[in-house]
């Protein structure tokens, strides 16, 4: 696998990403709860919420590696 621009461009992106998503699960975390009980404590289920923050980067700088793959 070559790694053009792209690559490069998404590997960073699924950091920032996966950090942003976890710095607003925290912010978050008190009106989660509130609203949808005990469940969606991350301080319970840190493995959960980091595999889901993960996923969420992940998606999110696929987003972003397909537009600037348009626009460049």
């Amino acid at each position: 696998m070559n790694w053009t621009w792209h690559w490069w461009l998404f590997a960073l992106a699924v950091v920032v990403f996966t950090l942003m998503s976890q710095f607003h699960r925290g912010a978050m975390n008190d009106r989660n709860i509130a609203r949808y009980g005990e469940r969606a404590d991350y301080h319970k289920d840190l493995g959960g919420a980091f595999v889901g923050s993960l996923l969420v980067g992940v998606l999110y700088a696929a987003i972003a590696t397909a537009v600037a793959g348009f626009i460049f």
